[in-house]
């Protein structure tokens, strides 16, 4: 399927702190290349202890490393893929990122932004094509937020200088309140590929 969309590639989530700079981490980037891959999406866990917390937090076990992701980053351009860094927020306690109301919602935006702004910071650092600003936050990026996401884009935009995009729900899409604001529309679908069991 080379050649068929302008940029193709996989989505590659990590869940622990040295995933993506691993062994089989590098033999994976190798392997997607030589699929016909010129492109992957890297994302990376940040965490709040609960769904109604306001602090973000890298987790050190759980969340990629600074040192890590700029491994990463050179890695899979080493085999000729430009590289999508994604954040995912998730509550440590189980809550679905699409469910989250944080009690404070201008304490949990400027944790966030500050963990957002820092990413971005190694995005350029490691010369990532296109930066995510967050990632199915649906309850978070209607338009009572978009002040918010304003000041988050603006901060980003100081320290990063490729693409900006936002990864949507399916569901999402429609209600984000600053799409005009990023370079990408992103959403994430899903759609069945077969219901055979046995495709050809």
């Amino acid at each position: 399927m080379a050649g068929v969309f302008d940029v193709q590639g996989f989505g590659v989530l990590s869940e622990w702190n040295g995933q993506f700079s691993s062994a089989s981490a590098d033999q994976a980037y190798q392997t997607m290349a030589a699929l016909g891959s010129n492109s992957i999406e890297l994302t990376v866990r940040i965490w709040t202890d609960t769904g109604t917390s306001n602090t973000v937090l890298a987790v050190p076990d759980k969340t990629e490393s600074d040192a890590s992701l700029l491994a990463s980053f050179q890695a899979a351009q080493a085999d000729g893929l430009s590289v999508v860094f994604k954040p995912n927020l998730s509550p440590l306690d189980g809550t679905l990122t699409s469910s989250m109301a944080p009690s404070d919602i201008t304490a949990f935006f400027a944790s966030y932004k500050a963990e957002i702004v820092h990413l971005a910071t190694l995005a350029q650092e490691g010369g990532v094509t296109t930066f995510a600003i967050g990632n199915e936050m649906s309850c978070l990026s209607g338009a009572q937020y978009l002040p918010y996401w304003t000041d988050i884009i603006d901060s980003v935009r100081q320290v990063y200088h490729g693409q900006l995009t936002y990864a949507a729900a399916t569901d999402e899409a429609y209600k984000v309140s600053f799409w005009n604001e990023l370079d990408v529309i992103g959403v994430n679908t899903y759609p069945p590929l077969t219901t055979s069991e046995n495709p050809t």
